[in-house]
């Protein structure tokens, strides 16, 4: 499986989507176990690649928020809300378990198609620094 993992943009033909962290988080650990919350789920199987956007909002209620504190001049959304995860979050957790479950890292090295040019460099650096590890 491809698992393609952003809150809005469309996963590109032949990859499965999650929307937020703990939907590619539970398909990277069960990939093999059948649907899960949150995410359009494809039973091929061990996921094999990752695709990775930075900034990841769950909920409509949030998105709205993020528009109007934007709009307030502010140059970064609330840190404060809930709902709000990066693609960041999901590497550290991945890293985290991988003492228990060292597959649960994809086959291939993950890549990253965020637009958020900080957000993109600091999940580049992360995937340098633990990505030979997973050899």
């Amino acid at each position: 499986m491809k698992l393609y993992v952003d809150d809005i943009r469309d996963p590109p033909p032949g990859w499965t989507v999650a929307r937020d962290v703990a939907a590619a988080y539970e398909l990277l650990r069960t990939s093999r176990r059948g649907p899960v919350a949150s995410c359009e789920y494809d039973d091929s199987g061990m996921v094999e690649q990752l695709s990775l956007d930075y900034d990841l909002w769950t909920c409509l209620a949030c998105l709205q928020q993020l528009r109007e504190h934007l709009a307030g001049h502010a140059l970064r959304p609330s840190e404060g809300c809930p709902c709000y995860q990066t693609g960041f979050d999901l590497l550290v957790k991945m890293q985290k378990s991988a003492s228990d479950w060292k597959w649960i890292w994809p086959q291939k090295r993950p890549v990253v198609h965020s637009t958020n040019p900080v957000g993109t460099r600091c999940m580049q650096v992360f995937i340098d620094a633990f990505w030979p590890w997973q050899t």
